[in-house]
């Protein structure tokens, strides 16, 4: 949603509306889901697929949207498909819509890479940047390059996504992998309700 670069008027409101949207979703206890998918772990009917990691997001996206607070999307694990799998990172982010808060994790190094959140590139709402809060957790900053106080952070031991003073549980590496069969994303849709 935003451009670290200066912004019109209308995308900062959007930023801005944004964040107030994820601090609503956390204040009704919504998970963030972390989308790391894994070929091996992908359930049978996606395996099938050419390039699987798309069909994969957009049928979990599809069964979860209405009850996720955000969706956290891991870099590398989308890079272990080389470009077809920023392909399909790309695409997924564009599935996600404007209604659902979208955060990138690529342990980014620094705020220099926050451009990686512009709309001309992957459109996400945070990306992870590892030097803002310290070794044990991962910072994960605003796209407009400000640091407000209300920057979050994903605590990564306890998986706990913090804005000001409300949290939210960030998902495991394996949560993602709950169903094998057909009804893998349904499966995981009262894997989520049964957390609430």
């Amino acid at each position: 949603m935003g451009n670290v670069y200066g912004m019109e008027n209308g995308e900062r409101t959007m930023i801005n509306n944004g964040r107030a949207h994820l601090i609503e979703q956390i204040r009704l206890g919504k998970v963030a889901l972390r989308m790391n998918p894994q070929l091996l772990k992908l359930p049978l009917p996606i395996q099938r697929f050419d390039d699987p990691f798309l069909p994969f997001g957009k049928a979990i996206i599809g069964a979860t949207r209405d009850i996720v607070g955000a969706y956290l999307f891991d870099l590398a694990s989308y890079l272990a498909l080389g470009g077809a799998g920023a392909v399909a990172l790309e695409r997924t982010l564009r599935y996600v819509g404007d209604d659902v808060v979208t955060i990138l994790h690529g342990a980014f190094s620094d705020i220099a890479y926050a451009t990686v959140a512009d709309k001309i590139a992957f459109g996400v709402d945070f990306i992870t940047v590892t030097t803002l809060v310290g070794e044990s957790s991962n910072g994960i900053l605003w796209t407009d390059g400000v640091l407000p106080r209300d920057v979050l952070t994903w605590h990564t031991p306890t998986r706990q996504l913090c804005i000001n003073d409300l949290s939210t549980r960030v998902t495991d590496e394996n949560f993602l992998f709950t169903g094998k069969d057909e009804n893998f994303a349904e499966t995981l849709r009262d894997t989520i309700l049964q957390l609430g």
